[in-house]
């Protein structure tokens, strides 16, 4: 077709245009793939060239470094040079590897032939090297055999073989050192150097004539794309002239039913009659199906299976996607029309779908926008549209009230049999309907009658339901906590006193879900089968029994707290007077005029008390172990730390008896646990001690430790405790861990014990989830095998890195009986460790607060429990008032304290201790403490630095101040002299708030005394008044003294004559806690 009798032919121009374009396009891809050639060209040279220069590097270096390995063992002897040099001549080849790899690049190239010849050189320096390392050899008389084959192969010569070690050693070192040698060592290198160059100018040469011919394609290819963008843009102009325009003018002209105004006009119409006619029957036919899938029951949809585009749906669909109609459908995808949870649903059953080769089936829950929970089942299956497009087809029926029919009819059922009325509920209607009514109870719902539920309920409960079980009923009966607890239990009930007149019975209403919760999407039950049934003869039967099993337990729990009572009065009256007896004793027995017979009566006494004092205390934790009061600890403890302390006291046991100790372990154990160390220790001294008791000497005891197993963060502990002592019957054996069992009990018994231990050590085993067992032969000895499981620890290290040293601790203790506090100083004095003594709360207090403005606080106090006026309990809460729990531990002193525990550890206490004290007892408390807190009691506080600090010094003695300035000038602080209080008053007064980082104050001065100067300079209106810190400096060191400086406002009281480092530390500490508040 033309555009006019005498315009152009479209067919000629189309051929014409295509042909020249095929042209170009042809051209085009040439020029192309050539300009890749040369690409590809550039980087191979460029590749090689970078390849050449590490060839050439690797050949210099294995060069160099065979030189380097020669000349060491011709210096040294060492074999390890020799070794090395093989290892790159034989094995490691640098250089032929280098020499390979480029004449593979260059072929037989002139720079490589003249590389190659001075290779043949390197093979000549490579024997003279050879001929050093043998004379190296013999000069040193190392075995020649025992070196490689290519040095066994070198001989010597006649002059050189006679040579003197000496002379050879000389001559091997300058084979490999002399002229000649560096000579030709270098000629090789810039022959190497030289064929590097000549291989860098032919790659030039080559990279130059590539470049050149890159550039010539490139403006080939721009000139073809030019041309290509010239030919589409003609083409472009002539199909909107030629095409386009007639076309659109002819299109309007059939609409407008007017002639055509081009040839060719007839054939149009044709075209468009044809396609009317295709449209309009197409059309009827949509309209048909789509009145078919709109009054379908079902929801029908289709998908492109690759974009997930909707293609097609009805109605029912449209609604369900709340649309007006399938248009607004089609064309959107799941993650425009639904939730994104949702749509991601859908988008993976459409995935299963299409990987099946048979439709899918399923059902599920699915919430309304309203939140009512409908139950839908969905087929959906793969086909191919008639364009060829993968599709999935979906079909989707609402079975909500078929199922919940089926399955409520199957339940109630089931629950039928066993109720006297059961009823169908639906929790999200408000709706019940009776399945079996009760033919006694006229006031019932009749089958098949719907009703409210909760309206129901609630008179059910107003008139049926006795007013203690009233409020029960009603709670379990509200949906809302039904749904809850159907949520985690198939099953709920509720038991209740129900009311018909005059008669009361027990009466049991119980729920269940039709569907469990855990079978629905969203987790909640729906609907629920609802039964009431008597149950007032089991009711009855069951409160009979419960109320004779409370009278038995609460008759036991007096007796047990009787038994309690009775043995915690018994250990304090009895501890009491033995408290005094040992402290007497120890008091004692520190006179040196006492004879020596008088010393061994009283050595004997204490033995005894002590001895006396252990049965109370196996009685006791007998006692607390029945009654469940024993605590374990979960702190962190050193392993090796606790075997240290058991193998300490055993070894001296058995060296006293004439004993082998050997403690052992079988495998690696961790340096740290986590778990109770204190009665893991005890268990294992117990029984050592028996191992003891019952081996003779010239005996052996032995203690091993293995770990057994290790899981996660958990480790297993074997320990086994093996004696050489007289043994047991092997019927004993099952008795051995009863209470006050003993397998001799006659009077000839020679081994004292109360039968306790054994079965105190197997409670507190099984407490630590552990297991003990016993294996013993009559005559030859018993093996104990104790099995512990404890927490692994993160931390590593030795105990003694953590350990405190007992010199570095100050404490207090504080007890009413003179005798008691005397007693545990003498006894912590003689562990190195400094104790002072007060005998009330009120007492403790005041020291306390006395030796924090010392600056010497104490570390640790002793409390007693039962004190007149103020007990310890309340003195620790005072105290904690005041002091924080990071620089200060409190344990508590008692003979019991299981009835005060929680209340004493409430009100402060960081531990509990049995009385009388022991310094090892108190140390190891302490350290106990220190790691469970996670406190450092002992850390560098923060300090601030004097450089450039201005000190208000207030002293009357001149030369006193002429000194205390020269001692802070060794800080590069500054001093403000103010010869009495007066003055110093008013310095402070005029100065810029800030200008002073603290006073030093004298305390007897003229005019006016430190003491009110302080009182003053704390009453200023002004911002740093109250926080400078005034520290006294006074030859006054009495406590009452200390009082009055603490009482004028003063932050510390250091007396006369100073030490300097206190005092700048004392300096240092209260300006950074002025500067920074107390850290």
């Amino acid at each position: 077709m033309k555009a006019n009798n005498t315009g152009i032919s479209i067919k000629k121009t189309t051929l014409v245009i295509t042909a020249v374009a095929l042209l170009i396009s042809v051209l085009l891809i040439l020029a192309t793939f050539d300009t890749n050639a040369r690409y590809s060209e550039v980087h191979a040279t460029t590749d090689r060239y970078i390849q050449w220069q590490k060839d050439a590097s690797a050949l210099q270096a294995g060069s160099d470094y065979l030189t380097e390995q020669a000349r060491g063992f011709a210096e040294t002897g060492d074999r390890v040079y020799l070794d090395n040099y093989f290892t790159e001549a034989e094995e490691t080849r640098r250089r032929d590897h280098a020499v390979a790899r480029i004449h593979d690049y260059v072929g037989d190239a002139p720079a490589y032939r003249a590389l190659a010849a001075t290779m043949e050189e390197s093979l000549a320096l490579m024997d003279r090297e050879y001929y050093s390392m043998r004379l190296k050899i013999d000069a040193c008389a190392y075995d020649v055999d025992d070196y490689p084959e290519a040095l066994r192969k070198v001989t010597l010569s006649e002059t050189d073989a006679a040579l003197s070690p000496e002379e050879k050693n000389a001559l091997a070192r300058s084979k490999v050192f002399d002229l000649d040698y560096r000579g030709k060592k270098e000629a090789i290198s810039a022959a190497v150097q030289e064929c590097l160059a000549s291989l860098e100018a032919d790659f030039e040469g080559q990279r130059t004539q590539t470049a050149e011919r890159l550039n010539r394609l490139l403006l080939i290819q721009r000139i073809l794309i030019a041309f290509s963008i010239a030919i589409t843009v003609l083409t472009l102009v002539l199909i909107l002239q030629v095409i386009v325009r007639p076309l659109n003018r002819s299109v309007h002209s059939i609409r407008e039913e007017k002639q055509f105004p081009v040839r060719g006009a007839k054939e149009l119409q044709f075209v468009a009659e044809t396609y009317n006619t295709m449209y309009e029957n197409s059309q009827e036919q949509k309209q048909s199906m789509d009145a078919l899938l709109n009054n379908m029951p079902a929801m029908s949809f289709t998908k492109d299976a690759e974009t997930g585009v909707y293609l097609a749906c009805n109605q029912a669909f449209a609604d369900y996607a709340h649309v007006k109609s399938p248009e607004d459908v089609i064309g959107q995808t799941d993650a425009q029309i639904f939730h994104p949870e949702a749509a991601a649903h859908f988008a993976e059953r459409d995935r299963k779908a299409l990987s099946m080769d048979e439709p899918l089936v399923y059902s599920e829950d699915v919430a309304e926008r309203d939140g009512v929970m409908r139950h839908f089942q969905t087929t959906k299956l793969k086909f191919v549209d008639p364009a060829g497009r993968l599709c999935v087809l979906g079909i989707c029926m609402d079975v909500t009230d078929t199922l919940a029919k089926t399955q409520a009819d199957a339940m109630i059922t089931a629950m039928a049999a066993d109720y006297r009325c059961v009823y169908y509920v639906n929790l999200d209607e408000n709706d019940g309907v009776c399945y079996r009514d009760d033919p006694t109870d006229p006031s019932q719902t009749p089958v098949g009658i719907h009703f409210p539920f909760q309206e129901r309920i609630a008179w059910y409960a107003e008139n049926c339901v006795t007013d203690l079980y009233r409020e029960g009923f009603l709670d379990f009966a509200d949906p809302d906590n039904i749904r809850e607890r159907l949520s985690t239990q198939p099953i709920i009930a509720y038991r209740y006193l129900a009311k018909r007149g005059d008669r009361e019975y027990y009466e049991m209403i119980r729920a269940a879900g039709v569907r469990r919760a855990e079978e629905r999407d969203d987790h909640m039950v729906h609907a629920i089968g609802l039964g009431l049934t008597r149950i007032d003869a089991e009711m009855r039967e069951t409160m009979a029994k419960n109320e004779a099993l409370a009278e038995a337990l609460a008759m036991a729990e007096e007796a047990n707290v009787a038994k309690t009572a009775f043995l915690s009065n018994m250990s304090h009256e009895i501890r009491t007077p033995m408290n005094a007896i040992l402290g007497l004793n120890k008091l004692a027995l520190h006179d040196e005029s006492l004879t020596e017979q008088t010393r061994g009566y009283l050595e004997k006494t204490g033995d005894s008390a002590r001895h006396l004092l252990a049965l109370i205390n196996d009685i006791l934790d007998m006692s607390r172990i029945e009654s469940g009061r024993i605590v374990l600890r979960r702190e962190e403890f050193s392993f090796s730390g606790m075997l240290e302390q058991i193998n300490t006291m055993v070894m001296s046991q058995c060296e006293d008896k004439g004993l082998h100790y050997e403690c052992s372990l079988l495998s690696p154990v961790n340096d740290y646990y986590i778990g109770d160390d204190m009665k893991l220790k005890e268990v294992l001294i117990n029984i050592l001690s028996n191992a003891i008791k019952f081996t003779g000497p010239g005996g052996s005891v032995r203690l091993t430790v293995e770990r057994t197993a290790e899981y996660e963060d958990q480790s297993t502990l074997c320990f086994r405790i093996r004696d050489t002592g007289i043994g047991m019957d092997k019927s004993y054996i099952p008795k051995i861990f009863d209470a006050f069992s003993q397998e001799d009990s006659t009077r000839k018994n020679k081994y004292g014990s109360t039968g306790l231990g054994m079965a105190i050590t197997k409670s507190i085993v099984e407490m630590m989830n552990g297991t003990i067992s016993v294996e013993s032969e009559k005559g030859a000895g018993t093996e104990f095998t104790v099995v512990i499981p404890l927490r692994n620890s993160l931390r590593t290290g030795s105990a003694e890195e953590n350990a405190i040293d007992p010199g570095s601790l100050r404490i207090l203790i504080v007890d009413d009986e003179e005798i008691v506090a005397e007693h545990g100083r003498l006894v912590l004095d003689e562990a190195g460790i400094r104790a002072d003594v007060c005998h009330s709360g009120a007492e403790a207090l005041n020291m306390l607060e006395l030796q924090s403005l010392k600056q010497e606080p104490y570390n640790l106090v002793l409390m007693d429990w039962r004190m007149p006026e103020m007990d310890g309990v309340e003195t620790t809460r005072q105290i904690r008032q005041k002091y924080g729990s990071e620089d200060l531990a409190i344990i508590m002193t008692a003979y019991t304290w299981d009835t005060i525990r929680e209340e004493a550890l409430a009100a402060g206490f960081d531990g509990f201790l049995a009385k009388p004290l022991f310094a090892s007892s108190v140390v190891e408390e302490f350290e106990h403490i220190v790691r469970r807190n996670q406190a450092d009691m002992f850390k560098e506080k923060h300090l601030a630095s004097l450089e450039g600090r201005r000190i208000l010094m207030a002293e009357d003695m001149e030369i006193n101040a002429e000194i205390m300035m020269d001692i802070l000038s060794l800080q590069d602080a500054e001093a403000d002299h103010a010869e009495n209080g007066k003055i110093a008053v008013e310095m402070f007064e005029k100065s810029e708030p800030g200008t002073y980082a603290a006073i030093l104050m004298d305390i007897r001065m003229p005019v006016m005394d430190g003491l009110e100067a302080a009182a003053t300079i704390r009453a200023l209106n002004r911002p740093d008044a109250k926080r400078i810190p005034i520290i006294a400096l006074t030859a006054n060191a009495f406590d009452e003294d200390v009082q009055r400086s603490l009482q004028a406002g003063m932050n510390a009281h250091l007396t006369k004559p100073l030490d300097a480092d206190h005092l700048f530390q004392t300096l240092e500490e209260l300006i950074y806690e002025a500067e920074h508040g107390s850290q």
